[in-house]
Formats: structure tokens, C-alpha cells, sequence
């Protein structure tokens, strides 16, 4: 144990590369909410990509089956797990069969550095196999799917880490704490809810606790998995009812064509969820059903939501596959000697996020049980998405922001964009909430930026710095002789110090 924490603590300095400022606001190119205003661009969202090559192949497997003996060497899988950015490293809880084939999960914890390479410490906690030599969490009961948050400035130093959880009680929200993550204590209260629910993901967004997942009994005609959210301020009394947030079935005055709950297009597991502080993205479970209701040849591909409020989600663009399933994978269940060894192909997701240095990252599973390991997606940094001119110089391209506050302090703006050049160009304007330019941040007077970045800070002439207690809104044009070459990625609007 004392070795663990030591290797924590060394790693600290590394959290300024994970993080993003809680003072920055987000806008990206598919947020027509942050970015209303638009003439002569289109949106494209971009599909994922593996460390090493395209395809879902072996390359993107980072954590694989434990070795023979461990209590992950029979199934390691995301279904779901939880990565959190701790102490400057990447913490990730997953769900772990040993060789007994229980069919029990048991809630194991891996480390990282970089997203990619993956350690699996000895925490000496849990017998297992005869010994603790093992990376099981402590918690004294079986973990199906598990939302963890990470709060390290708590009152409560023995709740940093709070945990919603399925296992003892079934399909029913449960709660625990820890003050290290690793040794865990129910709440004397579980369960919260007396309604089935199957969770995905989950965010603190202004005060509240949101956990999404699939459940409730919110009507669908076309089968029962939704995007729902139950609600908590206090981690303890959860919101019997649910709210329903994003379906796929066919909407009236569509005609419905189920013929079973495993039928149609839904929504599997809800999202996991990322809060980029005025955003919230998220990675949900794209459900195709079989038309004979077979649930052998269901497949599924990730899709991406946003948010502004936790409780609403939109599309951006509907049924994209931002990770899409390519193989087939063993299949389980209560009838698996009665079917064939494989079905589709199918993925499921989990909450987990993080910018490491340059790349985006987000880790999966294969749906199937017990599964050969967890999977990492990765994009360049924020570039999920990408507005691009249609139309040339002189029908000018544009796009205009909604109302920003830097709530009266100093702020920058940066660019995330390719295809810059010294003969293409965004010029950036700044306006006040009537649209009205603000003098000295006209698009005459924008120097920078010259060249294409993840980042790349606007300038008006030697002036970065920008400085007002009204709301600004951000213009951006495209322009040059190849300004249609240009993808404008992200916009970020940065208050912090």
C-alpha cells in the first residue's frame, strides 16, 4: 500500500496537463447554442481514431484480460466504469470475472499516466484466490456498473469520492464513499430509488448531482431505453422520478414498427458525460435493433450528445457514429447455449474523458461478457468536430457566438484550428450583446492567429487581453483565397489565472 501512494504523490506535477481551467468557457463547432449565428459554413463531426491505425482492432486495447490467477483474467471490462483525473494521473474503476466465472463482477482499479499504458497496483486489500496480491476495491459487495465523482476539495474528507453503483440491489440507484478511492462504505440508506435504472454516466453541474442511464417509466411506444436522469444536491435523496432527456424511436406522427422491446433505434445506457464548464458533451449507446426483436444481432455505435442544462440532450448530427463497432464479440446471457458463439457487433460505453496533452481520449468496451478488455478512442484535442467554409472570400463566411460573460474579469481567447496559413486567416471581432464591434478588437486590427494549433491565442494588434463587465459575443470570418481549406475546431474563452 505505502508503495501506491507513494507513485501518486510523485505525479502530481502532471495534473496541468489533464486538467482543464474551470474558468474557461467551451464553444465548439457543433454547439449551434454556443455558436447561433452562422452564413456560408458547414459542420462536420469527426470519427474517432485509434493510437496506432483506423478500425476497431486490436491497437486500441489497453487494459487486456489479467493474467491467469488475477480476478480480471476471466473478463475486464467498461460496462460502465468510471476514469477520473486524480493527483495528476488518470483513475480508472472497472469491472472484473476471475477464473471461478462467477458471474458476480468485482470492482477492479487501474492506473495511468497517459491514457494508453495502464498499471494494475498491487493494493493488498481484497482476498482473492488465496491471497490480497490483487488490484480489487474495497467494498464488500459485487459492483455491475459504477459513476464515480472525484471532489478533492470536500468538507467531508471521507466522501472525496462518491460512488453510484448497481450489484446488491439490483437495478436500483445505490450510493457509497471513500476518502482515497480504493476503500469504499456504503451509505446505511441504500437503495435510493425504487424504480430500475441502468447507469452510464454523470455530472455535478451547479450544485446538483445528474446521473444518466436507461430506465424510468417514461413512455416509448417503440421500446424502453432512453436517455433519463435522476437528480441529487445532497448524494443521499435521489429523485424517484426521472426525466427524460434524449429517445431515438419513432416519434409521432411517425408510425411505430416495434415488435419488441430489443427492436428499432433506442438509446443504450444513457451517456457518459463530460462537463467542459458551460457545456456538457456526451458519449451515448446507439441501439439497432433486429427487426425479429432477436437480440443476438442488436449492434451498437457510440453517438455524441450535448447539454446545457444536465437534463436536456441534443444531436448534432443524428445517428453519427463518432466510435463505431466493427467486430463481433462473444455473446452472454441467460440463453448463450442456445445461441450461436458470436452476434453484431456491439460497444458500450462508460464515463470517462480527459485531454492528455495533445489528444482527446475515451475508453470503452466491447458489449459482451465476459469481455476481452477495455478500448481507448482518441481524437487531436478538442477536435471532435470542425466548422468549414462553403462559399468564397467574398460572400463572407462567418459565424457570430451567443452572449459570453467573463464576469467582470480579464479574458483571453484562444483558436483550435487547421488549414491557417499566411494567405488564409479567421479574423476575429468582438461585439457587445447588440452586436455592436468594440473598439480595438476589430477584425481589421486582428493579428493573430497566424498558424494553425490546438490553441492559438487571438491578438488585435500587441493587444491579447480583453476587459469588460458587459457580455461580448465572438465573430469569427474565414478568410482568404483557400479559406473553404480552413476547419475551425473549438473557440475557447479563458478568465482563468
Amino acid at each position: 500500500m505505502a508503495k501506491f501512494f507513494r507513485t501518486s504523490a510523485v505525479l502530481m506535477l502532471f495534473v496541468g496537463s489533464l486538467t482543464t481551467t474551470k474558468a474557461e468557457q467551451v464553444l465548439f463547432a457543433f454547439d449551434d447554442s454556443a455558436i447561433p449565428f452562422q452564413q456560408g459554413v458547414k459542420m462536420q463531426l469527426v470519427p474517432y481514431r485509434t493510437p496506432l491505425g483506423d478500425g476497431m482492432t486490436s491497437e486500441n486495447l489497453v487494459i487486456p484480460l489479467g493474467k491467469a490467477g488475477a480476478p480480471d483474467s476471466n473478463g475486464t471490462n467498461y460496462y460502465p466504469g468510471t476514469v477520473c483525473e486524480v493527483n495528476g494521473e488518470l483513475w480508472m474503476w472497472y469491472n472484473g470475472l476471475g477464473e471461478d466465472k462467477t458471474r458476480s463482477p468485482r470492482l477492479c482499479f487501474a492506473k495511468s499516466k497517459d491514457g494508453y499504458h495502464w498499471e494494475k497496483p498491487d493494493l493488498g486489500l481484497v482476498e482473492y484466490a488465496g491471497n490480497k496480491n490483487n488490484n480489487l476495491v474495497d467494498i464488500g459487495t459485487a459492483v455491475s456498473a459504477c459513476i464515480i465523482f472525484y471532489e478533492p476539495d470536500s468538507n467531508d474528507a471521507s466522501k472525496r469520492f462518491k460512488m453510484v453503483f448497481e450489484g446488491k440491489y439490483g437495478l436500483f440507484i445505490s450510493v457509497a464513499y471513500s476518502a482515497d478511492g480504493i476503500r469504499w462504505v456504503e451509505s446505511p440508506n441504500n437503495p435510493k430509488t425504487h424504480i430500475k435504472f441502468e447507469s452510464a454516466g454523470g455530472v455535478k453541474w451547479h450544485g446538483a448531482y445528474y446521473i444518466t442511464g436507461q430506465g424510468g417509466l417514461n413512455w416509448a411506444p417503440d421500446g424502453w431505453r432512453n436517455l433519463v436522469t435522476h437528480v441529487s444536491y445532497d448524494f443521499e435523496k435521489w429523485t424517484e422520478v426521472a426525466a427524460l432527456g434524449f429517445r431515438r424511436d419513432s416519434l409521432p406522427p411517425r408510425p411505430t414498427t416495434s415488435r419488441g422491446g430489443n427492436d428499432g433505434e433506442q438509446v443504450h445506457l444513457g451517456a457518459g458525460l463530460w462537463n467542459r464548464g458551460n457545456v456538457i458533451l456526451g458519449f451515448y449507446g446507439q441501439w439497432h435493433g433486429h427487426p425479429n426483436n432477436d437480440l443476438r444481432w442488436v449492434s451498437m455505435d457510440i453517438g455524441l450528445l450535448i447539454s446545457h442544462d444536465a437534463l436536456h440532450y441534443t444531436e448534432p448530427v443524428p445517428d453519427f457514429r463518432m466510435v463505431e463497432a466493427a467486430e463481433s464479440v462473444p455473446w452472454f446471457g441467460p440463453y448463450a447455449k442456445a445461441l450461436p458463439i458470436n452476434r453484431a457487433p456491439a460497444l458500450a460505453q462508460g464515463q470517462g474523458f480527459a485531454n492528455v496533452g495533445k489528444d482527446t481520449l475515451f475508453w470503452f468496451s466491447l458489449w459482451g461478457a465476459p469481455a476481452e478488455g477495455i478500448h481507448v478512442a482518441r481524437w487531436d484535442r478538442d477536435r471532435l468536430g470542425f466548422l468549414q467554409a462553403f462559399v468564397g472570400e467574398k460572400m463572407k463566411p462567418c459565424i457570430i457566438s451567443a452572449p459570453l460573460s467573463t464576469n467582470g474579469q480579464t479574458a483571453t481567447v484562444s483558436i483550435n484550428a487547421s488549414g491557417l496559413d499566411e494567405s488564409n486567416g479567421l479574423k476575429v471581432t468582438l461585439l457587445d450583446e447588440q452586436f455592436r464591434e468594440l473598439p480595438g478588437y476589430r477584425s481589421n486590427e486582428c493579428t493573430s492567429p497566424e498558424t494553425s494549433g490546438l490553441r492559438q491565442r487571438v491578438k488585435w494588434g500587441d493587444k491579447e487581453e480583453i476587459t469588460t463587465s458587459h457580455p461580448i459575443r465572438i465573430r469569427v470570418d474565414f478568410t482568404g483565397p483557400s479559406a473553404r481549406e480552413i476547419k475551425l475546431y473549438a473557440i475557447y474563452l479563458d478568465t482563468g489565472k
